[in-house]
C-alpha cells in the first residue's frame, strides 16, 4: 500500500490524530510530527499534519499505509468531515467523508489563495 493525503474539516491536535489513526491503521503507534524535519522514525507508521485553509483546518499526509477506509475511519473517530481523494485526473473533485461513513463527491472552488472551499452553487 502507499499513504494517503486528506482533509479534516476542523484542526485537531496530534494527540487526537494519533489515536484516531493507531486504531484506523491497526498499529501500535503513529508518529505525528508538523514539520517531516522533525520525523525520528522507528514507528510503524508516521503522520504529517499541517495547517490548511479554506473549510478545511488540517491537511493530514499517512505514510507508509493509507486508503480510503483509512479516512473513513478517521473521520468517524474525530467526529468531522474530511475530504479524501476521488483518484481522478480532475484536481478539484473529491470525495467529502462524513462521520457516518457517508460518501458523496464534491468539487471544490480553486482560489487563488489556494484555501479549500467546497463548491456551492
Amino acid at each position: 500500500m502507499s499513504g494517503t493525503d486528506f482533509f479534516l474539516e476542523r484542526w485537531v491536535t496530534a494527540d487526537e490524530l494519533r489515536g484516531a489513526l493507531v486504531d484506523a491503521l491497526g498499529v501500535s503507534d503513529v508518529e505525528v510530527v508538523r514539520d517531516l524535519a522533525d520525523l525520528v522514525g522507528g514507528q510503524p507508521a508516521y503522520a504529517a499534519l499541517y495547517e490548511a485553509g479554506g473549510e478545511f483546518a488540517a491537511h493530514v499526509s499517512v505514510d507508509p499505509d493509507g486508503d480510503r477506509e483509512t479516512v473513513r475511519a478517521v473521520a468517524r473517530a474525530l467526529g468531522t468531515r474530511a475530504l479524501a481523494d476521488d483518484g481522478s485526473a480532475n484536481p478539484y473533485t473529491w470525495i467529502l467523508v462524513h462521520p457516518d461513513g457517508r460518501e458523496e463527491t464534491v468539487s471544490i472552488e480553486p482560489r487563488e489563495d489556494e484555501d479549500i472551499n467546497l463548491y456551492k452553487p
